[in-house]
């Protein structure tokens, strides 16, 4: 450094011409000097490296930091208008539900209580429901009814048609 350069000037000109050192020793000392000035520049130089280095790294967490808590803010957002697109989901939902609950009961009612036998069939002719008319008509109860072919009930000339029908 320069302070160092003017030190070790201004040393050796008195050193030379004040004092009286023998040669030898001022060349010595002057080298020690010189030594001792070069280790502090290399120490300082490494002292401002090193802090430049962790402000830098510090100023680098901060920014990361800065866009995780961005990023988390907006999650947080979003998951509070899913939270409430959901929320609203659910109670329409619960409420066609309801509705629909209300629905089957009125239907189911009336073809429970209907004034003609009623009956429903799953893909394979088999009965699935069984009104309490029909049981009334045929003597039957629905359990007997529940689960097995209508074939048997069809008149046996008519047995194709209806099948090839179905």
């Amino acid at each position: 450094s320069a302070a160092g350069l003017i030190l070790i000037i201004i040393y050796f000109i008195v050193a030379a011409f004040v004092t009286v050192i023998p040669m030898n020793i001022l060349t010595i000392s002057l080298f020690y000097l010189i030594l001792i000035n070069f280790l502090g520049m290399v120490i300082s130089r490494y002292l401002e490296v090193s802090a430049r280095k962790d402000f830098f790294l510090e100023h680098l967490l901060f920014l990361e930091q800065e866009k995780i808590i961005g990023l988390n803010n907006q999650l947080e957002q979003k998951v509070k208008e899913r939270t409430a697109d959901l929320r609203y989901s659910n109670q329409l939902l619960n409420t066609k539900i309801k509705d629909l609950n209300e629905s089957e009961e009125t239907h189911r009612h009336f073809v429970d209580n209907a004034p003609i036998g009623m009956y429903s069939l799953n893909l394979s002719g088999e009965f699935t429901f069984i009104n309490k008319k029909l049981e009334e008509i045929t003597g039957y109860n629905a359990k007997d009814w529940l689960g097995k072919s209508f074939h048997p009930i069809v008149y046996p000339d008519d047995l194709e048609i209806v099948v090839e029908r179905f």
